[in-house]
């Protein structure tokens, strides 16, 4: 009964591979073809590509190092670095086209272009945590700048520094900044402390 049995599943898989058989060689085939396709671009185009962007952004690295954020970010002819925007541009899909968006994104923060900051940092993205809560934070500094500021007529001039440090110090905590003071007063702890000297 089970010879019977298993002769009868050949029989049928030898007639559905004689009708079949062009069908499955042609995909098997089209399957190989894609996964050998695949391998190349990624050893002849991408990575390639890739050794080149990681080779262009150490130069511009270097002149971020040294707080040369134009020659960081357009080039330095003296060392013949081309500089994170060139790299942003002709090595998208890299990681150092990638990285290119962060590092333009703080030069132009630094520089006091807000707008630019912002469409590079919010364009950039990692796995690494470290990396990315900074560019979170670069952002919302972006975000984050003064646009206006308003005396009241008689307002001593100090007061707009305590009314500047008041609102990064509610923002920095997350909380109203008469909220902070008050929790101080009855902690006899000084803000201080924090040691940062814009917070009050």
């Amino acid at each position: 009964m089970q010879v019977v049995e298993s002769g009868d599943a050949l029989l049928k898989m030898e007639s559905f591979w004689k009708k079949n058989s062009k069908q499955i060689l042609i995909v098997l085939g089209v399957i190989v073809a894609g996964i050998i396709g695949w391998y190349g671009y990624q050893s002849m185009v991408v990575q390639p590509k890739e050794d080149d962007a990681a080779n262009i952004i150490f130069k511009a690295e270097q002149d971020f190092r040294i707080d040369s954020l134009n020659l960081a970010l357009k080039g330095n002819p003296a060392t013949k670095s081309k500089g994170f925007l060139y790299i942003v541009n002709n090595y998208s899909g890299t990681k150092a086209g990638n990285l290119s968006k962060y590092y333009s994104g703080l030069c132009y923060l630094r520089t006091g272009d807000f707008n630019n900051a912002v469409k590079y940092l919010s364009d950039f993205s990692t796995d690494a945590k470290q990396i990315q809560m900074t560019a979170y934070g670069a952002l919302a500094d972006a975000y984050g700048e003064l646009v206006a500021l308003l005396r009241m007529d008689g307002a001593p001039l100090p007061s707009i520094t305590v009314a500047i440090n008041k609102c990064f110090t509610s923002v920095r905590e997350r909380k109203p900044s008469g909220e902070i003071g008050k929790a101080m007063r009855e902690k006899n702890f000084h803000i201080a402390y924090f040691g940062l000297l814009r917070q009050s």
